[in-house]
């Protein structure tokens, strides 16, 4: 096993620490001192798996345990408000970790999405995604009702780019959406270019 495996799966062993100890929040940089980890920002590649883990096995993202000390939120949970990531952080809490990990041998089965996958690669776009679209849900359950459209298109602008290769269905399909907003999707994607030369920065939405 290498070093980036070791990490991971060490990292792994100490959100449940935490998790099951209902410990609060921490940032990346105090998490990786405290667990002489390196660096806080090389912490985020060995997070990608367990995350990806999480959202295919239905469990709480346990590294939402883990946030950026200028916003206080995850670094790949944009959009969201404090209110509703605390509530992220206690449905962590109040799972029942001990449980899933008897019945479910978690940690042996992340060790099968350890291995980083090429960008480029098939599985790679994979996880990519599904990191995605669970963060236009939370953005989009965390909307209220009255600007839910507008919430949409933000959304879609700001992941455009990665989704070009998306048709619109697949996206409304993946988002959560009806087919209604199948039109906004292609209408905000020919917008995209426009904005973008007017100085449009994507990453701020």
């Amino acid at each position: 096993m290498d070093s980036f495996q070791e990490q991971t799966l060490l990292i792994w062993d100490k959100l449940i620490e935490m998790a099951q100890g209902r410990a609060k929040s921490v940032t990346y940089g105090d998490f990786v001192k405290k667990h002489d980890l390196g660096l806080a920002r090389d912490v985020g590649h060995k997070l990608d798996p367990i995350f990806y883990f999480c959202h295919c096995n239905e469990l709480p993202m346990i590294t939402d345990l883990l946030k950026n000390s200028e916003t206080e939120l995850p670094s790949n949970r944009p959009g969201i408000s404090v209110p509703y990531y605390k509530e992220l952080v206690k449905a962590v809490h109040d799972f029942d970790w001990a449980s899933a990990i008897e019945k479910g041998n978690l940690r042996a089965k992340l060790t099968e999405f350890v291995t980083p996958p090429e960008i480029d690669s098939e599985e790679g776009r994979k996880r990519k995604r599904a990191v995605i679209f669970d963060n236009i849900k939370c953005a989009l359950e965390n909307t209220p009702e009255g600007e839910l459209t507008n919430e949409i298109h933000l959304q879609m602008l700001k992941y455009a780019d990665e989704l070009e290769e998306m048709t619109s269905r697949e996206f409304c399909e993946q988002a959560g959406l009806t087919d209604s907003y199948k039109t906004e999707f292609s209408k905000m994607h020919k917008m995209l270019k426009r904005l973008k030369d007017a100085g449009l920065n994507v990453d701020k939405i």
